[in-house]
């Protein structure tokens, strides 16, 4: 019979690590995340063959990947695409797919990186896509883009509320001069925000404590611990201008 305290000691040591950094949860997070698979399309062997894909272009200090399609005749719409994954976990290279299905029906994609939690913490994504966008701004026209005259951000999960941050920077004098980010494009210049599966209201996130599922709980306190570097999240000072369904 193995010893209770070979059980027991291990599981109070992650406990003990766990209340001062996130570091340890962030990693059972992101095996969560990397345990599943994005399913692609039946057809997507086709769809590569008929898209341009130009790999790890760096802005700022991270990387970003364009796509367009081949036979492109024309200029085009251009669509910032930001990944999801917790805040810690994911890159572009989960995205890719999607991001040449976009490309293949007729638009510039760039699907981005943007470092994750908690190696940097929040505004950092917000900073590094706005610095994507810039990058766009000055060389879209390399990929048959359009001058950025039609420009869509779009993301899932929590790229999704990042991607809904940056639209409302870009829209929002306010907000943008509050957080000290001169915006890379004007907002003539945006034309939808492609949002899915994203947090818009933080205020949600206050009282995950009342949470009903112990997983649920777990991965709220992980994922924002780490992200913001507040434990309470209720307490944190910039929740309102993450919270981009507020005016």
């Amino acid at each position: 019979m193995i010893p209770i305290s070979i059980i027991v000691t291990p599981l109070l040591l992650v406990f003990i690590i766990s209340m001062f950094t996130p570091a340890l949860n962030v990693f059972f997070v992101k095996l969560l995340f990397e345990a599943s698979e994005y399913a692609a399309p039946e057809n997507i062997e086709s769809i590569r063959n008929e898209v341009n894909v130009i790999k790890d272009i760096n802005y700022g200090d991270e990387t970003l990947d364009i796509y367009f399609p081949r036979d492109s005749n024309g200029i085009l719409p251009a669509i910032m695409w930001i990944h999801g994954g917790g805040f810690v976990s994911d890159s572009k290279e989960d995205t890719k797919d999607y991001g040449m299905i976009l490309a293949n029906e007729g638009y510039v994609v760039a699907n981005i990186n943007y470092t994750i939690a908690p190696t940097k913490a929040y505004p950092t994504p917000i900073i590094q896509a706005n610095q994507a966008l810039k990058y766009l701004q000055e060389n879209v026209v390399k990929y048959h883009g359009d001058h950025m005259g039609k420009v869509f951000i779009g993301g899932d999960s929590a790229g999704a509320q990042i991607a809904s941050q940056v639209s409302a920077i870009i829209t929002n004098d306010e907000l943008a001069k509050a957080m000290d980010i001169n915006p890379a494009i004007d907002k003539e210049q945006l034309k939808g925000a492609l949002l899915y599966c994203g947090l818009y209201d933080m205020d949600l996130m206050v009282g995950s404590e009342k949470e009903p599922s112990a997983f649920l709980k777990y991965f709220k306190q992980s994922t924002f611990l780490a992200y913001t570097g507040v434990k309470d999240f209720g307490t944190f000072e910039k929740i309102d201008e993450m919270s981009t369904v507020k005016p």
